[in-house]
């Protein structure tokens, strides 16, 4: 594959690092869209081995005219913005892979008129990351060493110390605890497009890779409360017990073919010996678990939207889901 011209929109935490990766693989880095103080600077000040010439554009339409082949989206947006920002340069022909959860759940009305407009200027948008590697392929694949399957069960848990305060604030991290009359009962059918379906998206996505049909998704989303003072590293400040340190998601889906997936995502303060984790449990003959501990899940994050590139650019127009395309292949280099 020929080195891609690559737009990388949002220089914040993951932007960033995509950006120093993109340049570090060898692939052209030809400009970056931001709305800071960033705007209008040399690229290469900022990102060593950037493209000579490539700045730092105030909106999608001015980073066009370097001609980018893909646009990595690595910003935290509303999702109508997240839909503009791609429509924008599918229309121009330039494919879109972004790292955001919000496009996981493709069963929304954004899908059909961003297919439309990719399908008719032929670039593709795929959503990737942890979602894609870790909770769509590799269920299908441990599951093609069992038989019998009744049940996978996917467990992950991310530290909010690496996560913005954005996403801190809006899980309610350091408020109080809620009332037991304001917890979720005994689950609610999944909604697409709500925020709090990462995981259950994911997870609809999996039974499609697995080739069952999901007919029915639960999702419970609770509160994560201290019961001891947890030190937030990221902030510098420890929550006391009895206040909120994190969010529990969990999600089950039921398939036409007998088989369930359920799924607990805990976005969560970490502190002492816990670390993020991810474990993968295939209920069937054998069972079969997988586990990693400590789970470099940003990383994973990152280098997977990075070894997706060549297929999203060799990927027909129109939104394309992680179950439509084969395992990410890895990239054999120094990164």
């Amino acid at each position: 594959m020929n080195s891609p011209a690559c737009v990388v929109v949002g220089l914040g935490h993951h932007g960033a690092l995509l950006a120093r990766q993109i340049a570090d693989r060898g692939y052209a880095l030809v400009g970056a869209v931001e709305v800071n103080d960033l705007v209008g600077k040399d690229l290469t000040s900022i990102i060593p081995g950037a493209v000579e010439g490539a700045v730092v554009h105030p909106a999608p339409a001015a980073a066009l005219a370097a001609k980018p082949e893909i646009a990595v989206i690595a910003v935290t947006v509303p999702l109508d913005v997240l839909v503009s920002i791609s429509r924008e340069f599918l229309a121009a022909g330039v494919n879109v892979v972004t790292i955001n959860p919000e496009f996981f759940d493709t069963a929304q009305d954004w899908k059909a008129e961003l297919n439309t407009v990719g399908r008719q200027t032929g670039a593709t948008l795929l959503a990737t990351g942890v979602q894609d590697t870790w909770w769509v392929q590799m269920p299908a694949v441990a599951a093609g060493a069992s038989s019998a399957v009744t049940r996978i069960i996917i467990e992950h848990q991310v530290d909010i110390n690496t996560l913005s305060l954005e996403v801190a604030g809006f899980i309610g991290v350091g408020g109080p605890a809620p009332d037991s009359t304001d917890v979720q009962g005994p689950g609610e059918a999944y909604v697409p497009g709500t925020e709090s379906g990462v995981l259950a998206a994911a997870l609809q996505e999996a039974a499609r890779k697995l080739g069952v049909i999901p007919l029915q998704t639960t999702l419970w989303t609770d509160p994560i409360v201290a019961d001891r003072p947890v030190h937030w590293r990221a902030v510098g400040k420890t929550v006391e017990a009895g206040r909120v340190i994190g969010i529990s998601e969990r999600s089950l889906v039921i398939t036409d073919r007998g088989l369930f997936l359920e799924g607990v995502l805990r976005t969560v303060l970490l502190d002492g010996d816990d670390v993020p984790s991810d474990r993968l449990t295939v209920e069937g003959v054998p069972n079969l678990v997988l586990e990693h501990k400590p789970f470099p899940g940003e990383q994973i994050t990152n280098i997977a939207l990075l070894n997706r590139i060549p297929d999203v650019i060799a990927a027909p127009g129109g939104v394309v889901g992680a179950a439509d395309l084969p395992p990410a292949r890895a990239w054999f280099g120094n990164v």
